[in-house]
């Protein structure tokens, strides 16, 4: 077939907006091809979408295109082909070069979308409808293998086995990450827009935890009861740490919990940051971890993605998102640093407010953005109407500076931690970290956890004194000899016990370096947290004026809406006391404050005077190995 790369993404806009169609799929197994230039199509917004990094390209998927026509009309179209990206050429959002990949799976919004070890074949799962009702073709799992070209193949991959597979719902909103050849989803919702089993409209949670894995082809639907009594999570993110755990260690930042019987929106609970939850595949057990500094405030709908330092640390970084229930939508990016588990805020100026996006790490230190609404517009036509900043939806973020970058570099410099953090090691703060178990802090800490800090050590002094006592005045013919031998042997010692000292200093060094071994800098500090300054942007691609942008103000009877605090949820005679989550609180850099977070800390026993519904709801936030069958009419409405 022919190829052609295309020279402009206002091209792909354009072709993707005028091949959208229901969402539907063609038949399986059809040859993937790359498309013609037609002509530009006018673009609002993107939303929805999903991204993935493997081998040279970017290859963005899914998603809704909101476009407006010459009247000013404005008309929400599924995306229809895939994009693949080149990240090893640099570019600009406007000069951006790509090729388009026929879609023959299903065209769905904020899919699962993953790669294998090896970036030799993406997988699409989940996903909602665009508009109407799914078909029976998009309850298959989707692979596309890359040619290395841009191009590919789409193509149905088939379960080792069906029964399992048939046990899997389906599902959208869900938090998903791989971690090498195994995909994760946790919790999620279904209708009639996600499975073509399932008739409602309503959105029925699916809680648990699915695995999938890329080598067996077998699915796996397990309690995710450590998670959350209930095993309900919605919108959040998931991340993998592959260094941390035989089969890697899966990370779940933030997002929303509620009830097994409906997904309701505003949601029942916002999850904190300043707890994070670690799943570990290779035993199934669940962890927990504080964390300290300016954590962002509550919310969903964000994306997230991780960077590795040549000093070993691990930065997770988060950007944007929208707590609905107030009507809140934010462009503020966030940097959590392992193993000190330390929250610092990025200093720009934040004016761009955007959630529904995508983004990736590509190019050794840039996180590219993919698409995003203002979520904190809540009349549609009036977000339909506002029209991205961003030239064609991307965006470019220096995760080193901390800054916005007008274009993407191919030829960046290689990862370093931002200055702040490598500063915060260097302090010495890694020692103040506390861990929530020795077994966390041996994820974190490796083989030092035990001594790190440990300044004792035997030089072998004493043994030094011994030998030199003992034969050097000994009288007979042969004390010259014995002298020397003896001369020989304590140089010898001296020698040994001098690289003993020196093999320790080396060791309490890299220790150190480890602890903090890393200074100008691109962030706030905790104390220096607050609203960010609006006025002229530090956004993609230039200085531009900040739009008039105005927070939508909130009908009066909801005003006081806002997330329930511990007195709403737990009664104001009840006295949580003892357990450090309770015990303390936390003041964000937009001002909020939050006290008694949800306890995610076992062994967490609910106090015993609690009432029933208070002692369930606080059951269902903290990590114990707590039953909760899901009711018999919520599993029958998802078969």
């Amino acid at each position: 077939m022919k190829s052609s790369l295309l020279p402009s993404l206002f091209a792909w806009l354009a072709l993707w907006a005028s091949r959208a169609a229901p969402s539907s799929a063609g038949e399986p197994g059809q040859k993937s091809k790359r498309q013609e230039r037609l002509e530009i199509r006018n673009l609002s917004r993107l939303s929805g979408v999903s991204a993935v990094v493997a081998g040279d390209y970017m290859y963005v998927d899914g998603g809704a295109l909101i476009l407006v026509d010459d009247g000013g009309k404005y008309e929400k179209q599924a995306a229809s082909e895939m994009l693949a990206i080149p990240i090893t050429n640099s570019w600009t959002n406007r000069t951006v070069q790509y090729w388009t990949v026929d879609k023959e799976a299903p065209r769905n919004n904020f899919q699962y979308f993953f790669a294998n070890s090896t970036g030799k074949g993406l997988y699409a799962w989940g996903g909602e409808a665009t508009t109407g009702q799914v078909n029976d073709t998009s309850r298959h799992l989707w692979k596309f293998e890359p040619d290395n070209f841009g191009g590919g193949e789409w193509h149905v991959s088939e379960p080792a086995d069906s029964e399992e597979f048939r046990e899997v719902n389906r599902n959208v909103g869900g938090g998903s990450v791989s971690c090498g050849n195994n995909a994760f989803i946790l919790g999620g919702y279904a209708n009639n827009r996600t499975d073509f089993h399932v008739e409602s409209e309503t959105k029925i949670p699916t809680p648990g935890l699915v695995t999938y894995n890329m080598d067996s082809r077998r699915w796996t639907n397990e309690s995710a009861a450590a998670f959350n009594s209930l095993g309900t999570y919605y919108r959040g993110s998931a991340l993998c740490l592959p260094e941390h755990s035989d089969d890697g260690l899966v990370m779940f930042l933030s997002g929303e919990m509620g009830g097994v019987d409906l997904y309701r929106e505003p949601p029942e609970h916002f999850l904190s940051f300043d707890n994070i939850t670690l799943y570990d595949p290779s035993t199934k057990q669940w962890f927990w971890q504080e964390t300290r500094g300016s954590s962002p405030s509550r919310r969903s709908r964000f994306c997230a993605v991780s960077a590795k330092s040549p000093e070993g640390t691990t930065e997770i970084f988060v950007y944007g998102g929208v707590n609905s229930r107030l009507s809140t939508a934010y462009d503020e990016l966030y940097v959590l640093t392992i193993p000190g588990f330390q929250w610092f805020r990025a200093d720009y100026a934040a004016f761009n407010p955007r959630a529904d996006h995508a983004c990736v790490l590509a190019g050794n230190r840039q996180m590219i953005v993919v698409g995003g609404m203002n979520e904190g517009i809540s009349e549609e036509a009036s977000k339909f109407e506002d029209q991205d900043p961003w030239v064609n939806g991307l965006g470019v973020f220096d995760v080193t500076d901390l800054q916005w970058k007008d274009h993407y570099d191919a030829g960046a410099e290689r990862y370093q931690s931002p200055a702040v953090v490598r500063d915060w090691y260097s302090d010495g703060h890694q020692n103040s970290v506390e861990w929530s178990s020795p077994e966390v802090r041996a994820m974190f800490l490796g083989d030092n956890a035990d001594d790190m800090g440990n300044d004792d050590s035997d030089t072998g002094d004493d043994d030094n004194e011994d030998i030199s006592g003992g034969n050097s005045n000994a009288p007979g013919p042969n004390s010259a000899l014995v002298g020397g031998i003896t001369g020989g042997v304590v140089a010898g010692v001296i020698l040994v016990s001098v690289a003993v000292v020196l093999v320790f200093l080396r060791r309490r060094r890299r220790m150190q370096r480890r602890q903090a071994g890393f200074s100008s800098s691109g962030l706030l500090s905790p104390a220096e947290g607050g609203q960010s300054a609006r006025g002229m942007s530090s956004t993609p691609f230039g200085p531009q004026p900040a739009p008039a942008y105005h927070e939508i103000p909130r009908p009066a009877h909801q005003r006081n809406s806002i997330a329930p605090t511990p007195v709403d949820m737990y009664g104001p005679t009840t006295t949580l006391t003892g357990h450090p989550r309770w015990d303390s609180s936390s003041t964000h850099s937009d001002g909020t404050t939050e006290s008694a977070t949800h306890p995610f800390a076992p062994p967490f026993a609910p106090p015993t005077e609690l009432h029933s519904e208070s002692r369930m709801e606080l059951e269902a936030h903290h990590v114990h190995e707590l039953e909760a069958p899901i009711p018999k009419d919520s599993r029958e409405a998802l078969r």
